[in-house]
């Protein structure tokens, strides 16, 4: 499934939360030497734009600017802080906490209810209306476990979904071959550089190192709620999209910049990393459930046989490789060499389970939360029926599965 952006939308979630790139109280960026580092080399060998990244979301080619953050008064604003607490004065909210869904029950194709475990106890939560609606939000690796567990899926998982022991009977299975494929994830790849000691220009400090601020950075933000330690990581963000020279398919590169190693091998202050994220790969896997089985004998769930998340495809990977030599190139001219000692030094690891590129988490979430709430909203409007609420029916305590 893809998202189409739309700049309406995201008004419309902003009435909850906000954002910034400027999150400290005082209106000052801090932490800006790599950040001005890096905007002079992109500009000076690849004519790229500064951006105000969120208020021109469709523009990711050739830009660069501050990264946003969901910050407020200098401290994180949350959808705990936001949503929850605005939906928690509502007397037809409640919150069940340690609770697990297990099935979500339906009747001639539509949802009925949720078998969820709590405590020793399975409990069903059923729809107030045969009009309601049940909204998944189980994120990108849980939604298809609970799917098939709930008899939705691709046939050929039937048999291992029967084999799990479930706490319900499973209904009438309702084919959907894609639930559970087409699964990918960005590809990030981090790099680590070191700049000339020449930029610092007179200056006690070029980067900043969050994961051991100074005091003068702690006393600053404990006082004033100001400073480098109301935003984290990254402080620099660019997007360039390359196309390939042989398929002309597009490859959306974006790079996140820390101002300290990642990890840190060493003290040298003149070093930070470069996160390369390939945000719509080739690489594609699939989940569901497989026929190796657990120590009760029962199917294993997670990701099929002869598939794989992560550079599955060469094109992927030359890109990337591609791109990060043109980045080592780029930031050459400004006299900043990649550092590859250790071996290890270079390491590949996994960006967030998303559709696309995204640059405030919040805002993704709660973007697809909107869309789909407004497909929820226009079915249920579609009826003014209402029913009795039985929706803490306790069941006996078989719980099964895993």
């Amino acid at each position: 499934m893809s998202y189409v952006y739309d700049i309406f939308s995201f008004a419309e979630i902003e009435k909850g939360f906000g954002w910034t790139d400027v999150p400290s109280t005082d209106g000052l960026w801090y932490a800006q030497d790599v950040y001005a580092h890096m905007a002079s080399a992109l500009k000076h060998s690849a004519n790229f734009t500064e951006r105000s990244i969120n208020q021109t979301p469709d523009l990711k080619h050739l830009v660069y600017g501050h990264p946003p953050f969901t910050i407020k008064h200098g401290l994180r604003d949350s959808p705990a802080k936001t949503f929850l607490g605005a939906m928690a004065t509502r007397s037809n909210v409640v919150l069940e906490m340690w609770a697990t869904a297990v099935q979500v029950q339906h009747k001639h194709g539509r949802a009925s209810g949720v078998v969820y475990n709590k405590g020793n106890a399975l409990w069903t939560a059923q729809l107030r209306s045969p009009h309601g609606a049940v909204l998944l939000a189980a994120g990108t690796l849980n939604t298809p476990k609970l799917l098939l567990q709930s008899g939705i899926g691709p046939t050929q998982q039937l048999p291992l979904v029967h084999a799990l022991g479930l706490p319900l009977p499973l209904g009438p299975w309702i084919q959907n071959e894609a639930v559970g494929a087409q699964l990918f994830d960005t590809h990030q790849v981090a790099v680590t550089f070191r700049a000339p000691t020449s930029v610092l220009q007179g200056r006690r400090r070029f980067g900043f190192d969050y994961l051991h601020p100074p005091p003068e950075a702690v006393r600053q933000f404990l006082d004033r709620r100001a400073g480098p330690l109301t935003s984290s990581n990254p402080v620099f963000i660019s997007y360039e999209s390359v196309v390939h020279p042989t398929t002309s398919r597009e490859f959306h590169f974006q790079i996140t910049v820390f101002p300290h190693a990642v990890p840190p091998y060493g003290d040298n202050a003149m070093e930070f990393t470069l996160c390369f994220n390939l945000n719509n790969p080739m690489s594609r896997a699939a989940l569901g459930f497989s026929p190796n089985t657990n120590r009760r004998g029962r199917p294993l769930y997670g990701m099929l046989p002869n598939t794989t998340l992560y550079w599955d495809n060469d094109d992927d990977l030359d890109m990337m490789v591609t791109y990060i030599n043109q980045t080592i190139s780029r930031l050459s001219d400004v006299d900043t060499m990649p550092v590859f000692s250790p071996p290890d030094q270079v390491s590949t690891c996994d960006g967030s389970l998303v559709s696309g590129g995204s640059v405030n988490p919040y805002g993704f979430v709660m973007y697809t939360g909107y869309q789909a709430s407004i497909g929820v909203k226009k079915h249920l409007t579609m009826s003014n029926q209402s029913h009795p609420d039985n929706s803490q029916t306790p069941r006996d305590d078989n719980r099964g599965g895993d």
